[in-house]
């Protein structure tokens, strides 16, 4: 069995990840690739880390569920198939899609 090619694309919030992975993903027939975003990993707002003023910090390391994105990663490599809600960065008015 191949196993799928794994490419990882980090950086700062707004530093245009988001916008050069649309542009990687229209370059490839859609059933040859597809998107994991940590975006869809976060924690609930009610479990987010305070930072020094008392705010969510979405930006730590540990607003994101590590442990499940991992193991989302380890089924996609033996060839499974994972099924995850979209995260709407807690916005009430948007419907969470079955990604």
């Amino acid at each position: 069995m191949q196993h799928p090619f794994l490419v990882g694309i980090t950086g700062g919030s707004a530093s245009g990840k988001t916008t050069f992975l649309r542009r990687l993903l229209a370059a490839f027939p859609e059933r040859d690739i597809c998107l994991i975003s940590q975006d869809n990993y976060y924690h609930p707002r009610e479990q987010q880390q305070r930072d020094a003023q008392g705010f969510e910090n979405f930006d730590l390391p540990g607003s994101i569920d590590s442990a499940a994105y991992a193991a989302d990663v380890r089924q996609l490599r033996n060839g499974q198939e994972v099924r995850r809600k979209e995260y709407t960065f807690n916005n009430p008015n948007v419907v969470p899609q079955d990604l």
